[in-house]
């Protein structure tokens, strides 16, 4: 007797199809937010990526483009989440999977947060309502990201074929956490404490190297774990 159900199999392909589209956007999202804020810094005026964030971009003229790249890219990154919280789900205990998925969901929000509340202009106050939900913002992000790939990478350095990545989440949760360290420590730095030159730079590297990891594991995910 043959027991195909039509069906069954398309609702079944339909599945796959959309989990690899939330994978997907793990990957794309952080990639064309790379692209943009570079370009974006490359042609605004009197914007110096050397010594101011990626959040400066948002002031100013033509500021909806930042803030519209971050909202995109939080947005793909809960796409992501709920794709990796349905790809690991084999490879992660329930709770480990539940907390860096949660996690990761956090990010997201977070991402979006930052473009739809923008820093605090030149001479303006950091007091400023919007000033204040945007570096939270940016704390959720770089305290909750660390967290899940410390979790993460603690759960897959256990596996074999994950045991590398598991390692690589775990050393890119220890590099991470350290810009929001430094926002934190630096709320109780005097208030006359110059920002240093580099600034722009360094907060870069950090952003590309916490998006990497998105990247990275959704290739991983992509190419190594079948259809569930």
């Amino acid at each position: 007797m043959n027991d195909f159900n039509p069906s069954s199999a398309a609702t079944s392909r339909k599945r796959s199809l959309a989990l690899r589209l939330c994978i997907w956007a793990g990957v794309i999202g952080p990639i064309l937010f790379v692209f943009v804020f570079s370009l974006d810094g490359f042609l605004k005026p009197s914007y110096s990526a050397m010594s101011q964030p990626i959040s400066y971009l948002e002031v100013g003229s033509n500021g909806w483009i930042q803030s519209a790249n971050f909202i995109v890219l939080g947005l793909l990154l809960i796409l992501f989440a709920l794709g990796f919280s349905q790809r690991m789900d084999p490879l992660i205990k329930q709770l480990p999977l539940l907390a860096s998925t949660a996690l990761l969901l956090l990010v997201g929000l977070a991402f979006a947060n930052d473009g739809v509340f923008i820093p605090a202009a030149p001479g303006e106050s950091q007091n400023a309502v919007h000033a204040v939900l945007h570096t939270t913002g940016f704390e959720v992000i770089f305290f909750s990201l660390p967290i899940a790939c410390l979790i993460i990478g603690w759960q897959l350095r256990k596996t074999a074929v994950w045991h590398g990545y598991g390692w690589y989440s775990i050393i890119t949760g220890l590099i991470t956490v350290i810009p929001a360290l430094f926002v934190l420590f630096s709320s109780f730095a005097s208030p006359g404490t110059q920002t240093p030159s580099f600034a722009g730079l360094i907060n870069r590297i950090f952003v590309v190297e916490a998006l990497a990891w998105y990247v990275v594991m959704g290739i991983r995910m992509l190419t190594l774990v079948g259809p569930k």
